[in-house]
């Protein structure tokens, strides 16, 4: 690129020398222009594949979010099906428990009752022995 320029009050060495400078000054401007161009390019690739990266990590994160409010949701509905469990449990330990006791006196019950049979027999064994054997035996 060729920059003419009129230079007044120089020889031509001087104007060649002049414009030699400003298409050096241009040429430069052009290459920063052209690395600056080329920087934000690879920062604005760089920027966007970060972008995606991030927004995969959001996906990543919702997902696993979702996941852990299902587990949570699970793990209090066990936690609630385990309490109720327990309360089944404590119940039949209860029912036994009375049906132990239960058990306990219809054998205290069995026992006084032999023992009222065993008078009993007793008590019809002396009524038909005969009468002198009564007396006698009471002596």
């Amino acid at each position: 690129m060729k920059i003419k320029t009129i230079v007044t009050g120089c020889n031509r060495k001087q104007a060649k020398s002049i414009a030699l400078e400003q298409e050096a000054k241009v040429r430069r401007e052009e290459t920063k222009n052209k690395i600056a161009n080329k920087l934000l390019n690879d920062t604005k690739e760089q920027l966007i594949a970060k972008s995606k990266e991030l927004t995969e990590a959001v996906d990543k994160n919702i997902e696993l979010a979702y996941e852990v409010a299902e587990l949570t949701q699970t793990n209090e509905s066990l936690d609630k099906e385990i309490a109720s469990l327990k309360n089944k449990l404590k119940l039949r330990e209860l029912t036994i428990s009375c049906r132990e006791e239960e058990i306990d006196k219809l054998k205290l019950n069995n026992n006084t009752l032999q023992q009222a049979l065993k008078e009993a027999d007793k008590d019809i064994a002396l009524a038909n022995r005969p009468l002198w054997k009564k007396v006698l035996g009471k002596c």
